[in-house]
Formats: C-alpha cells, sequence, structure tokens
C-alpha cells in the first residue's frame, strides 16, 4: 500500500535523539479508522519543526488491524506498534504506551481522531512555558466546538447530560475539579507522565478519573483547554452497557485506593 505522507526525517530520526512529543493512541478492530488516522498525523506532524513519535497500543484486534499497523510503520519511521495479545482495555493500552513512550512531552488521543490534530499545538504552549503539567481538553468549555451531524442532536444530548451526571459524581467522590474527565485527548510533561501512569491500575474507561485524581494527589498542575470535537456516530448500545456497568464498579475501585493511600506523593 502506498501513504502518500510517507516521510523520511534523514538525519532527524536518530535513535540518539529525544523527540518533542509522543503520541499515543489505544486501537481495537479499527483497521480501516486507524489508517485515516495515521495518514492525517503524520501528514502534520511531519511537517512540524521538532521530533515526534506514534505509539499506537492494538489491543487484541481480530480484524487485521496489527497487520495494518506493521505495513503501515515500513513506511512511517517515527511509529512504533506495540501489542496486547488480547484485549486488555483502553486504560491499560493507554498506560502501556505512555510509558514506553520516550517524548519530552506524551500525548494520548482516540483512534478515531475525534479531536483534530492541529489542537496540539495549544496544549503544547502551557507545558512548554511550564506553568502547567498537565492539559486536559474540555467539550463543556465555552471556546470548544461540535462538528456533527443534525441526526446525532438528540443522542449527543442525551449524552451530554449523563457525562453532566457523571462529573457531579467524580468531583463529589474525589474533589476533581476537572469539567470533562471523559475527553479523549490529554497531554503531559514526560516527568508528570511517568509518574502518574506508574500508579495506574484501572484498565476500563474510567481510567481517565484515576489519571486525573492522582495527578491531584502528586500536586500537578492541571489545565482544561478547549477542543474542536468531530463527532461521527453513535456508541452502540451493547458498548454502552457495558460500559455503564463496569464504570461503577471501576469508581468503587479508586475510591478505595485513594482511601488506602495507594496513589501515595511523588516520592
Amino acid at each position: 500500500m502506498f501513504y502518500p505522507w510517507a516521510i523520511h526525517r534523514g538525519e532527524n530520526v536518530g535513535a540518539s535523539m529525544r523527540p518533542e512529543v509522543s503520541l499515543v493512541i489505544a486501537s481495537y478492530n479499527s483497521r480501516d479508522e486507524i489508517e485515516r488516522t495515521l495518514c492525517r498525523v503524520q501528514e502534520y506532524l511531519g511537517k512540524q519543526p521538532y521530533l515526534h513519535e506514534v505509539l499506537v497500543v492494538d489491543d487484541g484486534s481480530t480484524d487485521g488491524t496489527e497487520a495494518a499497523l506493521l505495513d503501515f510503520s515500513q513506511h512511517y519511521p517515527e511509529l512504533q506498534v506495540l501489542g496486547n495479545g488480547r484485549n486488555m482495555g483502553k486504560g491499560y493500552s493507554i498506560k502501556k504506551g505512555v510509558l514506553e513512550a520516550t517524548g519530552q512531552f506524551i500525548f494520548y488521543t482516540d483512534a478515531d481522531l475525534a479531536y483534530p490534530i492541529e489542537e496540539i499545538e495549544a496544549f503544547l504552549k502551557p507545558l512548554r512555558q511550564v506553568t502547567h503539567d498537565a492539559v486536559v481538553g474540555s467539550r463543556v468549555h465555552a471556546a470548544s466546538r461540535f462538528h456533527l451531524h443534525p441526526r446525532y442532536f438528540r443522542y449527543v444530548h442525551k449524552r451530554h447530560l449523563i457525562s453532566r451526571f457523571f462529573n457531579w459524581i467524580v468531583r463529589q467522590l474525589f474533589g476533581i475539579q476537572v469539567l470533562d474527565t471523559q475527553c479523549g485527548f490529554k497531554g503531559f510533561t514526560a516527568e508528570a507522565a511517568k509518574a502518574i501512569f506508574s500508579r495506574i491500575e484501572i484498565r476500563g474507561f474510567a481510567f481517565d478519573v484515576e489519571v486525573l485524581l492522582v495527578a491531584r494527589r502528586l500536586g500537578y498542575r492541571v489545565a482544561e483547554l478547549p477542543v474542536i470535537f468531530a463527532y461521527e456516530g453513535e456508541v452502540s448500545t451493547v458498548k454502552f452497557l457495558k460500559i455503564a456497568c463496569q464504570t461503577p464498579i471501576d469508581l468503587t475501585r479508586i475510591y478505595w485506593w485513594d482511601r488506602r493511600g495507594r496513589y501515595g506523593d511523588k516520592a
């Protein structure tokens, strides 16, 4: 397969040269989706003045995703493909990628690239200026924008109400002030990312709550930034019910671990 944006950086791609940006993506049964995402990521990041790396963690896919990723990596030297062997969950996959990343700043985003890769520049600014240790996207920020087909309005509105209730519960339980814990676009300094993710245990979608709680317990400064969110389809009923059943269990675990002092301090 030919990739029109395959860019070889020559002398810039050296084992001794540390990338400034690492981007981690968890992928499960998303062969066509992840290829489109990587084309967009490569086209954009390949034009930037800083070195980068992309780590895609294949979470036990059965649709040929891993083979497609390995094929793509032949034309994208900054791409590293990691595999779980079997389905382990998004939280497990993101943790694996973050702990393997070598960049000065480490980001993670969704496989469908619902948040345009171009947004990374605004997120890099407070990290580079050392005003914050972590930056998280917020779909409820006053400056955020949604791109979606009118047929999804009702579903997105219902999802928004559920999200508001979920975040209210999280704030009551843990004192986390972030208004959109589940936004799939977050970035960290390498030091903060390693300290936080080395303590993460939740393997499912509630791992974002644990990430933000650990960041709070370790005293890291977190900024919420607006995002552009491109919504292209509803979550399947089966997937939604699975998440809805597992999330209360995971929140209980996080609460119990926090009460026992598991998250500790930087020392």
